[in-house]
């Protein structure tokens, strides 16, 4: 099965949390072919930005520059995934907002998932405003279509 996964699973993993584990491990086994959109990247990213200098988004965009932050766990976590590269029509976009209350980021990866024809592996249930999407927070339901 291929399936998106949405950056909270990669940020709960970072946490340390066990559900997070079993779900990316499907991928890192082999068993699911995984994917992640560039907005999901971007936050896992930034996430990951965050925990490693434990600073505030304004602190970081000042000081980033001249840090030396090391990506390679971050890379490494990230490098089984294939990055979905689909651009929705901006009329898509401004209707599932208005349609679902989805914020615009959650509202791409969403639109990501259905152009795509695949589920979406998330702990957000705010996905769930999105009726066609399929959101799977479980392993044994990300093994069985």
């Amino acid at each position: 099965m291929r399936a998106s996964y949405g950056s909270n699973v990669f940020l709960k993993f970072l946490g340390g949390e066990s559900e997070a584990e079993a779900l990316l491990d499907l991928v890192f086994e082999g068993k699911v072919e995984g994917a992640v959109s560039g907005v999901v990247l971007s936050e896992v990213l930034f996430g990951y930005l965050r925990l490693t200098t434990n600073m505030r988004p304004y602190d970081l965009k000042r000081k980033l520059p001249k840090m030396n932050v090391d990506l390679t766990p971050i890379r490494e976590l990230l490098e089984p995934f294939q990055i979905l590269e689909v651009a929705p029509n901006p009329n898509e976009l401004f209707d599932l907002v208005n349609k679902s209350g989805l914020l615009p980021n959650d509202a791409l990866i969403a639109l990501t998932c259905l152009k795509e024809g695949i589920p979406l592996v998330s702990f957000d249930s705010d996905f769930d405003r999105v009726s066609e999407l399929r959101r799977i927070t479980a392993p044994d339901k990300l093994l069985t279509k």
